[in-house]
């Protein structure tokens, strides 16, 4: 699994999210553009797995999911059948990884539910702040510490 890297800035670059098995079980990947520098001239649009996330944890972070679907015009219902990916953007696919990644640290539903609703309810900045502690977390071997502050953190939000 490919590391996300630093966060972009508003460049118009999107990312792309799609259901996906994994041990056979259902889930949704999450990928971004490769680095251009890793790009060779003639794959410009080659993408790198940013996240993912299967099993019950992939059922909680479904509202998450339909919330980004209606933001960018699609419609919720086109969730359950969709045939290959959709392109969000950035600010929409870092709330994405957030939510996968953390998710993906935890056991407890609960905190699965409550990491979600967190980061459903963040603005752009703040998405952007809590992803570059995950990047910081993940580099100190604390992204599981830092999943706990989300779930206490959604704990108090609702």
């Amino acid at each position: 699994m490919s590391k996300v890297g630093h966060c972009h800035n508003d460049t118009g670059e999107f990312w792309q999210v799609g259901r996906a098995r994994f041990g056979g079980r259902p889930g949704w990947v999450l990928e971004r553009p490769a680095e251009r520098s890793a790009r060779s001239s003639n794959e410009n649009a080659s993408m790198v797995r940013a996240a993912h996330i299967a099993g019950w944890r992939s059922d909680f972070v479904l509202p998450l999911l339909v919330d980004v679907a209606a933001r960018i015009g699609i419609k919720p219902s086109k969730l359950g059948r969709m045939d290959r990916p959709i392109m969000v953007p950035v600010e929409e696919a870092y709330r994405l990884a957030l939510a996968f990644r953390l998710a993906r640290r935890t056991r407890s539903m609960a905190r699965v539910e409550a990491i979600v609703e967190a980061v459903r309810g963040f603005r752009a900045e703040e998405t952007y702040l809590w992803y570059s502690y995950l990047q910081e977390a993940s580099m100190n071997g604390k992204e599981t510490r830092l999943a706990g502050s989300m779930a206490q953190l959604g704990q108090a939000v609702t």
